[in-house]
């Protein structure tokens, strides 16, 4: 069986987003350090960090929830997007008021208060960005236009504006000005589907914020796990080899942005098809559909990752510049394999139990993940320094996988007549 043209059409659209994402850095990255130098790169570099952390907050795994609710129905609910809407008005009026009582206590030139507002203006224009939206209406292009615009943008802006090591205070709006042009470009397209604001009840925010608290607590939680890696490996290992380990992680990284473009184009397809007809067979065996559509790509990044496993040592020449240490090439010779086994865990978590609502499934098995991570990778550094993380990473994104597959097997078993009748969606 063949993937139907619109999720091809989705996976294009979003393999496109995450070059975007790749190609800019690589422009910008070199320009910055050479005009405003590397410490004030340091500050962009955390700003920008700051503001992803509030994003996982702000998406409140609404990425997930509402793209379901939205893809199922097939149609825009109105009490939908205003009580999503309400959450990130809340949350966003929270942060500038901290933010704003921090001013009297930090001691703050000119300069830095429209770094901060830049970057606030920034983190406004992604927040309220309805990716989910348009994912639920299978509407990628929007997001792929959007994306390219705004990054377009972004450039001009660079190349116009910082020209030299004072300028660092306007990355902010470097960055913020093309997040907000890209949000006013969202609202009329919002306002082509005849999208109204409506009154929202606080049963309709409580509603909303306990369907998306199992995403939210793994998302933060796989965040703080991945994050913590490093900070360990420095702790019991030393400078060196958080070096050797945060390089391959960075080229691994690729092939994991690529799996996450693939899994968010098929998301919204395989929702609705869960919703209908649960199963598909190939050749007499009965499996859900997320196989069909996600259930391809795991194997072809299994053996991308054997291909290139003989090219490390070329590989890592490339983004060093020099000759590796033996010691880095066996790390990425192992670490090649991480985005497989992540890819295990969307096919059977993200794409399967997430759409049939088993949330909290996906929240234990990678709760899991993070506890065997931080005994694992602790216990790795200290013995055997970077290897010994690459290979406890790999280890827990098997479990993770092997977990996920464990609460399915589960699931199936529950639900041998018919999966369609067990879906309750937004619970």
């Amino acid at each position: 069986m063949k993937l139907d043209k619109l999720a091809v059409s989705n996976i294009i659209q979003m393999g496109l987003v995450q070059g975007l994402n790749y190609i800019l850095p690589i422009i910008m990255i070199p320009y910055l350090l050479r005009v405003i130098g590397i410490e004030n790169y340091g500050r962009v570099a955390t700003a920008l960090a700051i503001v992803q952390f509030l994003l996982i907050i702000s998406d409140y795994g609404f990425n997930f929830t509402a793209t379901q609710k939205i893809a199922v129905k097939e149609k825009v609910d109105n009490t939908l997007v205003s009580t999503i809407y309400t959450y990130k008005l809340i949350l966003s009026g929270v942060i500038l008021l901290i933010t704003a009582a921090a001013f009297f206590f930090i001691t703050m030139t000119q300069k830095d208060l429209w770094f901060v507002v830049g970057f606030y203006l920034f983190f406004l224009g992604q927040s309220f960005l309805p990716v989910w939206l348009f994912r639920g209406l299978n509407k990628m292009v929007y997001v792929s236009f959007i994306t390219f615009f705004s990054k377009c943008i972004t450039i001009i802006l660079l190349f116009l504006y910082v020209k030299q090591k004072e300028d660092f205070y306007l990355m902010g709006f470097v960055y913020g000005i093309p997040a907000i042009m890209g949000l006013i470009i969202s609202a009329f397209l919002m306002k082509k589907y005849g999208i109204k604001f409506v009154k929202v009840r606080w049963e309709n925010l409580r509603e909303e914020l306990d369907s998306g608290k199992d995403m939210f607590l793994s998302n933060v939680i796989g965040t703080l796990y991945t994050t913590l890696n490093p900070i360990i490996l420095t702790q019991f290992a030393g400078l060196y080899a958080t070096g050797l380990y945060s390089t391959c992680e960075k080229i691994i990284s690729v092939a994991n942005s690529m799996t996450n473009a693939v899994s968010q184009a098929v998301y919204p397809i395989v929702c609705k098809k869960m919703s209908t007809s649960p199963y598909v067979f190939l050749k007499k065996v009965k499996m859900p559909v997320s196989f069909l559509y996600f259930g391809w790509w795991p194997p072809i990044l299994l053996i991308v990752s054997i291909l290139v496993v003989f090219q490390s040592e070329w590989i890592l020449q490339i983004v060093n510049g020099s000759s590796s240490a033996n010691e880095q090439i066996t790390l990425l010779q192992v670490m090649l394999f991480i985005p497989f086994a992540i890819s295990l865990g969307h096919l059977f978590g993200i794409q399967t139990l997430l759409a049939v609502n088993e949330k909290k499934s996906v929240r234990n098995s990678i709760f899991r993940g993070a506890i065997l991570n931080l005994i694992l990778g602790t216990t790795g550094s200290l013995l055997f320094g970077a290897l010994g993380m690459g290979i406890s990473v790999l280890i827990c994104e098997f479990v993770v996988g092997a977990s996920m597959f464990q609460f399915l097997r589960r699931y199936m078993r529950r639900n041998k007549k018919d999966i369609a009748e067990q879906l309750s969606y937004g619970k």
